[in-house]
């Protein structure tokens, strides 16, 4: 079967960690129906796209940023469906918070497209080697009672701890994270990538069968393993010995230098 549409995820898949695209993916992605599937927030993807139009989505086509906390419409101004974190998981995430000794920062959106990703940090001093984030930030110090009282208020599907001495292994139960290095990712429990390419697929109604969907780590796998996808393709080795459980359907890439050359011979242009 001749593939239609592609779902993609952006980092180390389309981009590399210099945040350039793969050679061959700009030439290939812009000829097909196509959306992306990211734990970026809508900002940091919308720097990525403004800097490569070839990336654009396909006009009606949704895109899900937050891990799939957040599905919006093709140009990011408003929310198709949102799942903010519930009471229990924020509990749960303001204890692990608050037992780490050393926070870097602490991000999230409101549920406000249009509204400012905020940034917490422990004191000013601390803001100074923050890196990079998207011109639309506000910034702010306060203590860690001040700042769970305005993630309350403010509704977030996602929130970004990032931790000197990050740990990972002892987040407490009731709260699904994902993360690398010392960035930890805190979603709500009904979403991942699989239920946004679900939900993606519902939303423009399109049969999952003739979908290609590509990804590199383990946040990609509900994704992957979505019943009745017709391509998955996972990219690289980033998965670790994870990938090893993944079904025999997932076709497996290399790496991202060939996914340009796969996708060609598989999806229907125009």
């Amino acid at each position: 079967m001749k593939l239609g549409a592609g779902f993609f995820d952006l980092d180390q898949t389309l981009i590399d960690r210099q945040g350039v695209p793969y050679e061959g993916v700009e030439g290939v992605l812009q000829a097909i129906h196509k959306t992306i599937l990211t734990g970026r927030r809508y900002p940091s993807l919308r720097t990525v796209l403004d800097q490569y139009p070839s990336l654009h989505i396909t006009q009606g086509m949704p895109v899900a940023v937050e891990n799939g906390g957040r599905i919006m419409d093709w140009s990011g101004r408003r929310n198709i469906l949102f799942y903010p974190l519930s009471d229990d998981e924020l509990t749960a995430t303001f204890g692990y918070l608050a037992s780490l000794d050393s926070i870097r920062y602490v991000s999230f959106q409101p549920e406000d497209p249009q509204s400012p990703i905020n940034v917490w940090v422990p004191d000013s001093k601390a803001a100074e080697s923050l890196p990079t984030f998207p011109s639309q930030t506000r910034t702010f110090t306060d203590s860690l009672h001040g700042l769970f009282a305005i993630i309350r208020e403010a509704r977030t599907a996602m929130i970004t701890c990032s931790s000197h001495f990050l740990r990972s292994d002892i987040v407490p139960a009731g709260v699904t994270s994902y993360g690398w290095n010392k960035v930890l990712h805190v979603v709500a429990r009904s979403v991942n990538k699989g239920t946004a390419a679900q939900q993606i697929a519902d939303t423009i109604e399109i049969d999952l069968g003739t979908v290609l969907a590509a990804g590199n780590d383990k946040n990609d796998t509900p994704m992957l393993t979505l019943r009745g996808l017709g391509c998955p393709v996972l990219v690289g080795n980033a998965m670790g010995d994870e990938a090893a459980h993944l079904p025999s359907t997932v076709h497996r890439l290399p790496d991202a230098r060939t996914l340009a050359e796969f996708v060609s011979a598989r999806v229907t242009f125009g």
